[in-house]
């Protein structure tokens, strides 16, 4: 999980805060690997940049959200 490898979680599940960045992409058996994974691909299209995970993070839940 993020908090074992010190990336601290928000409200928003399994997004990391603060100036940590975007979680890799997880297993396809993880029940947010779809939104983890669009959060990291949005990090990395932007240039991985630091402080701006849970930008990164709500733009993939709102995303996901208009696709549902």
């Amino acid at each position: 999980m993020a908090a074992e490898h010190g990336t601290p979680t928000s409200p928003l599940r399994g997004a990391p805060q603060g100036t940590q960045h975007a979680a890799p992409p997880a297993g396809e058996d993880d029940p947010d690997h779809c939104l983890r994974e669009r959060a990291y691909f949005l990090w990395e299209r932007e240039g991985r940049p630091e402080g701006r995970a849970l930008e990164f993070w709500e733009q993939a839940y709102r995303e996901e959200a208009r696709a549902a």
